[in-house]
């Protein structure tokens, strides 16, 4: 339900299609014609179709229906495939490699916000395995690293550009007020209505929300952390109406029917230098590695053999949603 974990889970679905079939293999043309060649490496018809359906929902659905303002789609997302491969390939001659660890820090972190097993939820639902996932993760990861290598990690910054970037932009480093809460949640009020009634005898918050509730948390007895506002939907904000200590009402939204308790506050403050280091010299090296990266990339893509099937491109359609096609009785 955090609404920065599900944003951040989305940017790996889309990029799926192009690691699903891996170097040398969904080449056949019989079995799935290619629609474009990295050197020696196809992009397939299929693949290009698994990114068209991830990622429609950020475009206009009339484009879809109209010949040239799909071409125009089908080009974009195909050239994305095509400069993710020339990176894959560029990783994978320099020799680098994503540790176990580091892919499974990555997981972690995606799956922070989710109980166990939702996030291999969510992925289903896309219609995505999740050992395919796991390999365009790991994929993405090696680019990452690829471009840390060549180019992030080739750049110095000098301290007192660090200070003089905290002193200009000190605004950018406040933390805003965090709460400590919980919470419980039913799509049904007769449901949620009880568990208040529980509460109002005695019974802990903890304990109600992991036997009743129905949110990924309940097994953490609801236990959400320190939360900012906005960092989840709209309906959370009510925790920051709460003293220390006090439990809401029921309170309804489009995810049903919560109840709240506030553990503990904590009011905003500025960063110091040293605790905004880190993000200072992100950001840095970030804004000098623009034109060296550009100019690198631009070399890779010069000397990578590309080709691009335009009669193939071009009769590509959109296919139906998983949740959307037929199941096997016709309906």
């Amino acid at each position: 339900m955090k609404r920065s974990t599900l944003q951040h889970v989305s940017l790996f679905l889309i990029s799926i299609g192009l690691f699903a079939c891996g170097r040398g293999g969904c080449t056949s043309v019989g079995q799935d014609p290619w629609v474009a060649q990295v050197n020696e490496t196809k992009i397939t018809v299929k693949q290009l179709q698994a990114l068209m359906q991830l990622d429609q929902d950020n475009y206009d659905p009339n484009l879809w229906q109209d010949v040239d303002g799909a071409l125009a789609l089908k080009k974009q997302l195909l050239q994305s495939l095509i400069e993710q491969q020339v990176l894959v390939l560029e990783a994978d001659r320099l020799g680098v490699k994503v540790t176990s660890d580091a892919l499974k820090a990555a997981i972690a972190e995606l799956e922070e916000g989710y109980g166990d097993g939702h996030l291999a939820e969510a992925l289903t639902q896309q219609g995505i395995e999740f050992g395919e996932w796991k390999k365009s993760l790991e994929k993405k990861l090696q680019v990452e690293q690829l471009i840390d290598q060549e180019i992030y990690q080739k750049i110095n910054i000098p301290e007192d550009e660090i200070k003089s970037y905290y002193q200009a932009h000190r605004k950018q480093f406040y933390e805003p007020d965090r709460i400590h809460c919980r919470h419980m949640v039913s799509n049904k009020k007769e449901k949620t209505e009880k568990m208040l009634a529980l509460l109002n005898k005695g019974e802990t918050f903890a304990t109600i929300a992991k036997k009743f509730s129905e949110s990924p948390d309940h097994a953490q007895g609801g236990d959400l952390g320190f939360i900012k506002m906005g960092e989840y939907p709209e309906v959370f904000n009510m925790c920051f109406q709460l003293a220390t200590g006090q439990t809401s009402q029921i309170v309804p939204s489009e995810y049903g029917f919560h109840i709240f308790y506030v553990i503990e506050k904590k009011p905003g403050y500025f960063l110091s230098l040293a605790d905004a280091r880190d993000k200072i010299q992100e950001i840095l090296v970030g804004t000098k590695g623009e034109a060296p990266l550009k100019s690198w990339l631009d070399d890779l893509f010069k000397q990578a053999k590309i080709q691009v099937h335009e009669d193939v491109l071009r009769d590509i359609v959109l296919q139906p949603s998983p949740e959307t096609r037929p199941n096997n009785n016709g309906e």
